[in-house]
């Protein structure tokens, strides 16, 4: 059932940064095989998901209009910080929200590839 879960809300991420991609759903999937998923609020039917693999994560809204409080984020957060010392992510260059939005919680740009530009954080 876990896997099944795990191959559904993955599914649903790919849909939703489809536009931003250029990877084939399988490749997509593929490429989280090692990352440890974790849900909020809860399993079976989560507001969010982020995949984290050492400083990385990725996060991604499953569209339930549950608010997910700045605190939420910021707690997540300060637990891959204390344990890698700081938090990586990319946001796609067209994606100028989400782009504000790591800005806004403290973010540093520290580097861009052809798709995405790449975010560090050491302290929140």
């Amino acid at each position: 059932m876990i896997r099944e879960l795990r191959e559904s809300l993955i599914k649903k991420f790919y849909e939703k940064s489809e536009p931003f991609l250029f990877l084939t759903e399988k490749e997509f999937s593929e490429s989280f095989k090692d990352w440890t998923m974790i849900c909020h609020p809860d399993k079976e039917d989560p507001a969010f998901v982020a995949f984290v693999k050492g400083p990385e994560f990725h996060f991604v809204s499953m569209e339930r209009r549950v608010p997910l409080s700045l605190k939420t984020i910021k707690d997540f957060l300060r637990v891959i910080i204390k344990h890698k010392g700081y938090a990586l992510t990319r946001t796609p260059h067209e994606d100028k929200r989400q782009q504000r939005f790591n800005e806004l919680i403290g973010f540093q740009k520290i580097s861009e590839d052809e798709y995405d530009i790449h975010y560090r954080i050491e302290k929140i």
